[in-house]
């Protein structure tokens, strides 16, 4: 399920396998703005493609060429859904 703000498609859930591997994130990000938790940072092996996702509801960026698209598109993302919800 993807959700589109602006240019960017923010999908609900992507599914990681062995092929992942999760990259530490030195200091802090903007917690989920669901669930208020730090995400962690993942690395699609093969593909080398970046995404973020929060492990307790599953909000994840999508897959990014660098750390820093998607370290950008999860704050956008995080500030615009704190704007919207109640």
């Amino acid at each position: 399920n993807a959700v589109r703000m602006g240019n960017y498609y923010y999908f609900n859930h992507i599914s990681y396998s062995p092929m992942d591997k999760m990259i530490k994130i030195t200091g802090s990000l903007t917690p989920c703005p669901k669930c208020l938790k730090q995400p962690k940072m993942y690395m699609r092996l093969g593909k080398n493609t970046i995404s973020l996702q929060c492990n307790p509801c599953s909000l994840t960026t999508g897959e990014f060429d660098s750390s820093q698209a998607a370290v950008a598109a999860w704050e956008k993302m995080a500030d615009q859904l704190a704007t919207v919800s109640p």
